[in-house]
């Protein structure tokens, strides 16, 4: 039987975290316009697929919150994005 998850060494993981963070704030922060954002919550939605079977065997208790904090917030933000772009307001 085979797991279900991608096991990553612990620098990858914390990596990925740092990566889904920046996804959800540095990028986003930086799109102009209604294209940009569209683009950047496909992207999004790609690395949170990527990112929901992967863990590692060595991480900590406190990195193991970090990545899912992470996630929440990347999954929180593409919410908020149409797939037009536009920001839902409510």
């Amino acid at each position: 039987m085979t797991s279900k998850y991608t096991y990553l060494p612990v620098a990858d993981y914390r990596n990925t975290t740092e990566r889904l963070f920046r996804q959800a704030i540095v990028h986003y922060s930086a799109c102009v316009g209604n294209g940009e954002r569209a683009s950047w919550r496909s992207q999004s939605i790609m690395a949170l697929e990527i990112t929901a079977d992967i863990n590692c065997k060595r991480a900590t208790e406190r990195d193991r919150r970090n990545f899912l904090s992470a996630r929440k917030r990347l999954q929180e933000r593409v919410n908020s994005v149409l797939a037009s772009g536009e920001v839902c307001h409510g």
